[in-house]
């Protein structure tokens, strides 16, 4: 990534932290390495799938491995991970979740799912891309969906992919409310 960022956005010698933050940590929980650098403006959350887009290639014994359980707990997981994004972000930030599934649960369901959970806890919006925008490369074939965008290898010739931006307009739980009062 520094071949293609400008290097001031990874300079930590400005006396505040750098603006672009490469980590791997365990998502799943609330408090870890990632807290430290937070507030996050920005969130890219590209979750680890069942990968049942093998199954659509044919890949050898990939059938073997699938099962609507590990569909199940991979969801699950999924929507934990994107929940504990909203607590990482500043009030106003973006979080973009990426999939590479075929299974609706590991798409839109991911988002339903982490929506719901943080009812009363946050105020979300769904930033849904504009048609202009998905018009921009033609063969693109990027389809809307109920929470994001999917393009799937049948219109596109790769994929499929599944994106889906949300923006947390505020903090409505009583943590927030009380440093406000």
């Amino acid at each position: 990534m520094h071949a293609f960022l400008p290097p001031i956005l990874f300079d930590n010698d400005t006396g505040r932290h750098p603006h672009v933050v490469f980590t791997s940590v365990d998502a799943r929980t609330q408090t870890s390495s990632l807290e430290r650098h937070g507030p996050y403006d920005r969130i890219l959350l590209d979750a680890p799938c069942t990968k049942d887009r093998h199954l659509l290639r044919g890949d050898v014994g990939s059938l073997d491995g699938w099962s609507l359980g590990k569909l199940k707990v991979s969801s699950e997981r999924q929507v934990k991970w994107l929940y504990n994004m909203l607590w990482l972000l500043k009030e106003g930030g973006v979080v973009m979740f990426c999939s590479t599934a075929l299974a609706p649960e590991e798409c839109d369901g991911v988002i339903a799912g982490a929506v719901q959970k943080a009812t009363g806890k946050f105020e979300l919006e769904v930033l849904h891309l504009e048609d202009h925008i998905l018009r921009m490369v033609p063969s693109l074939a990027a389809e809307p969906t109920d929470w994001g965008v999917r393009i799937m290898p049948d219109k596109a010739g790769y994929g499929p992919l599944y994106f889906s931006r949300l923006r947390l307009v505020r903090r409505t739980h009583e943590v927030a409310r009380a440093g406000v009062e």
